[in-house]
């Protein structure tokens, strides 16, 4: 999927998109996705497994009502059993592509990013002075990267018919100790940045909720699996507020979200070097 470096970094060293606290200073400009279709292809999935998708879908309060919300906000929290790894505060105003993303990275600065999505064009701020222009740039693919992998982590269930993606029904399959129907989730050659990536998702027979995920960076990886937990509503959507990761310590949560279909604009106003905090 467009947005994931590599997920398996959670279990070890860090990552841009998604490991620990990332030293923006060091991850390169972001690269550039090739243009995508504009519709989901059905014809490139086969009907079962579109079927169920849209079951999901309905579950978790159906894609027209989340494109109706104006402002979404959270905490992208990594801990483990020694402590927090990252948190990172994301703020998107879903309306005017604007992106304010704060944290902490590998470096030990406080970093703080204004980014438009549309443009990648932004100002970020390091312990609240302007970035150095030779950072800049860094700090703003950094934020582009964090936006692309946190946000689809929450927004999956949302995400299964968009377009390029490919769908198929694996049938029914045990984990744990519950059964699930399974879909797996691939792209169309030449979408986004990772095309090669996949996931297979079990889902809820009675719910239709997700419970587990097993991503695949490419087809023959290993895959890192992670329990969805913590299913909540917001209105009428919901979202699963943690993933717990198999075969290791680390938890990811969502906290603090904010759905709303009103922003303060203040959030998105570049403040003046003094005034460049992390709230």
């Amino acid at each position: 999927m467009k947005g994931f470096v590599t997920l398996f970094m959670l279990l070890g060293s860090c990552a841009v998109q998604i490991g620990c606290n990332t030293n923006a200073k060091e991850t390169g400009a972001a690269s550039t996705a090739p243009p995508m279709q504009l519709a989901f292809d059905a014809a490139q999935s086969d009907s079962a497994a579109v079927a169920l998708a849209d079951r999901v879908l309905a579950a978790v309060g159906e894609k027209e009502n989340l494109d109706a919300v104006r402002y979404l906000s959270f905490r992208f929290v990594i801990k483990s059993d020694t402590g927090t790894i990252a948190d990172w505060r994301h703020d998107w105003d879903r309306v005017q592509h604007r992106y304010r993303l704060a944290g902490t990275l590998a470096s030990g600065e406080q970093a703080l990013v204004f980014l438009n999505l549309n443009t990648q064009d932004g100002h970020a701020f390091l312990n609240g002075n302007p970035a150095p222009e030779d950072d800049l740039q860094n700090l703003l693919a950094m934020a582009y990267s964090r936006f692309t992998s946190d946000t689809y982590w929450l927004l999956l269930p949302f995400k299964l018919k968009d377009p390029g993606a490919r769908l198929e029904y694996l049938g029914t399959q045990q984990a744990g100790a519950a059964s699930f129907e399974v879909i797996r989730l691939s792209f169309i050659d030449d979408v986004g940045l990772t095309p090669e990536n996949a996931y297979n998702i079990f889902i809820d027979p009675g719910s239709h909720e997700i419970r587990r995920w097993e991503y695949f960076e490419h087809p023959e990886a290993r895959p890192l699996i992670a329990w969805w937990e913590n299913w909540q509503s917001f209105g009428a959507l919901k979202f699963a507020l943690q993933r717990r990761l198999e075969e290791s310590d680390r938890i990811i949560s969502f906290e603090d979200l904010v759905v709303s279909s009103e922003v303060d604009a203040n959030i998105f106003t570049v403040p003046a070097p003094t005034q460049a905090g992390m709230e």
